[in-house]
């Protein structure tokens, strides 16, 4: 919901998230909030990390 709102927002909507639970939980509880945007990125190259999207699979 909340990517949805962003985007909407982006795109020109007014937006409300509302958030009922007192924590995070789902997926972001079970990563501890970590994701990886890997795939052989421009500012992984400027850091002189290689990678590709096979890799990031």
């Amino acid at each position: 919901g909340a990517c949805a709102a962003l985007e909407a927002r982006r795109a020109g909507a007014d937006v409300l998230v509302v958030e009922r639970a007192s924590g995070g939980g789902g997926a972001s509880a079970m990563s501890s909030g970590i994701f990886y945007l890997g795939g052989g990125t421009a500012v992984q190259k400027a850091a002189g990390y290689e990678d590709t999207p096979d890799e990031m699979y």
